[in-house]
């Protein structure tokens, strides 16, 4: 006699689009999704930490994936909710590509910032969760950003019509030149 047996293995995974853009600028992010199973409502949570700010009534499901899903995005201490699920019970068309778009406006402050999805929860229409994996976005925010050495220079006790030098250090922390 001869036993086997054959292990299923779902793969869901969620992704979050990068952007780049200058301060003050709008972005537009994406979520994509790529699945085996067929989940009927997800839900995700970005912190925002001052690196973006939502642009309320922006978040939009793609009309190629969405079947008849709706979609809502609010933000609450300082994280952005994104919840879309079907009231129908129907799974989202298609086992890959973008679910949903959202736009920004980006912060002041250069530097790179990773954006994970946080909280993230697939569910099927009969309500049990599906289990998922996540990729994070991030965010170049590009602009020079001038650092100092030290903030005082000291010239000291010199005497009137004498010669003195002292040096400062400005550097570039940012992520465009100056």
């Amino acid at each position: 006699m001869i036993f086997g047996s054959i292990i299923g293995y779902a793969a869901n995974n969620l992704t979050l689009s990068s952007a780049s853009a200058h301060p003050g600028d709008t972005v537009t992010f994406s979520i994509a999704m790529q699945n085996t199973d067929s989940p009927v409502a997800f839900q995700v949570m970005l912190p925002m930490l001052g690196s973006f700010q939502y642009v309320p009534g922006t978040a939009m499901l793609n009309p190629d994936r969405s079947n008849g899903h709706q979609v809502t995005a609010m933000v609450v201490n300082d994280t952005l909710r994104i919840y879309s699920y079907s009231l129908s019970l129907q799974p989202y068309q298609g086992n890959q590509g973008t679910l949903m778009t959202f736009r920004a406006v980006v912060g002041n402050l250069p530097g790179q910032y990773a954006i994970p999805l946080e909280g993230v929860k697939l569910s099927s229409a009969n309500g049990t969760a599906i289990g998922c994996t996540t990729q994070s976005g991030m965010l170049t925010i590009l602009a020079p950003q001038i650092q100092l050495g030290q903030s005082t220079i000291d010239y000291g006790h010199n005497p009137i019509r004498s010669t003195y030098n002292r040096s400062l250090t400005i550097r570039n922390t940012g992520t465009e030149p100056m």
